[in-house]
């Protein structure tokens, strides 16, 4: 059971001295049965096109998982019920370098945070019984 996170980062050899924005994308693929690659939760902006302008919230976690659906947010009868979703790639725009990396370490540890809740909740043990007999 697994989620990898590939990191994608502008080069440092591309980079101008006047830079003002450093690129970071991440890509994440799960090897865990239950748990989707799309582990980036996403706020829809309203606008027909699911992609653009939409913001970014974060790593899910598992209530998320379940309940938000996968590249569009969840529509009925012609209108939004769910005005978020997920997918498995988050593209940040980032200040400096240090901006860049400290996103990183929140995606990685709210990842490992998912990984680590989802397998708990797979692993649940009785700790109560009760037997109901009818009432009298």
């Amino acid at each position: 059971m697994a989620i990898s996170l590939k990191r994608f980062a502008t080069s440092p050899n591309d980079l101008a001295d006047t830079a003002n924005t450093w690129v970071l994308k991440v890509e994440a693929t799960s090897t865990t049965t239950g748990l989707s690659s799309a582990i980036f939760k996403y706020h829809f902006s309203g606008t027909d096109d699911p992609y653009e302008g939409d913001t970014y919230e974060g790593v899910c976690n598992v209530p998320d998982m379940g309940e938000l659906p996968i590249d569009a947010p969840r529509y009925e009868n012609n209108e939004i019920i769910v005005p978020y979703y997920r997918k498995n790639t988050v593209v940040l725009y980032c200040r400096n370098p240090e901006q860049e990396q400290d996103e990183w370490d929140k995606i990685v540890e709210y990842a490992q945070q998912l990984l680590d809740n989802f397998t708990a909740a797979q692993d649940l043990m009785e700790i109560e019984t009760v037997t109901l007999q009818p009432s009298e």
